[in-house]
């Protein structure tokens, strides 16, 4: 089970003298080798047997903003005089915060490698990553593009997008991505503007031969093949 921000918690304490009861709320992050104490909303002293069952409520993002932690463990310790025999749960605890990613726009035409340039936000400033798709027919279907870090400042605010090795020789005037941040879950993905990617570099050209001795100004002609009809 995941929850998240405020958590409901309920118990049931069984004491064969119906004394009043105080219970002990607690939590552990660490496969509960250390527990700290979870501040909690609701009654926890001078329980009568009235009240035996109830609810307390802890925030955990109070106590533990940003975790995100698959076996958070919680316990709940009732004492009267003598300490009692504790109950414990676990549960998935996800009070990660979902980063978000803003793309700056693409040139209207690229090729080879392709920096993706953006505005990435997280509270927490966590550690992140990317994933890159691509559609070349309007954003009908998409496909897994292949990225890499670009990292010259030590920030790791850039990555590459190797389109080479997608789309070798491939010319495509219609090309949108779509990139999504992860820390640890999925964040708020960004759509790209619609760029050119020209990855044809066959071009050619063939000089005419020049007969004969030239001084002075010489006339060259020659002829260039482009089978894509780039501008040249």
């Amino acid at each position: 089970v995941e929850v998240s921000d405020s958590i409901e918690i309920q118990f049931i304490i069984s004491d064969s003298t119906s004394d009043l009861i105080t219970i002990v709320p607690e939590y552990s992050i660490n496969e509960g080798t250390t527990w700290d104490t979870a501040n909690v909303v609701g009654i926890l002293d001078d329980l009568a047997d009235s009240v035996y069952t109830g609810t307390i409520i802890w925030p955990s993002h109070v106590q533990a903003e940003g975790t995100d932690q698959e076996n958070l463990k919680f316990r709940i310790t009732p004492h009267d005089i003598d300490s009692g025999d504790n109950s414990v749960i676990s549960f998935h605890l996800d009070n990660n915060r979902l980063p978000a990613i803003e793309l700056v726009d693409f040139a209207a035409e690229e090729h080879d490698v392709v920096l993706i340039d953006y505005v990435y936000s997280d509270d927490e400033d966590d550690t992140h990553s990317i994933e890159l798709f691509f559609s070349l027919d309007g954003g009908y279907s998409w496909l897994n593009g292949t990225v890499q870090p670009y990292d010259p400042s030590g920030d790791l605010e850039w990555y590459m997008w190797l389109t080479e090795e997608d789309l070798p020789d491939r010319e495509e005037n219609n090309v949108q991505l779509i990139v999504i941040p992860y820390d640890n879950d999925m964040g708020t993905s960004d759509t790209s503007n619609v760029f050119a990617l020209d990855n044809y570099q066959g071009q050619s050209v063939i000089l005419d031969p020049i007969a004969g001795e030239q001084a002075d100004s010489v006339q060259i002609f020659y002829s260039i093949t482009d089978t894509t009809n780039d501008q040249i």
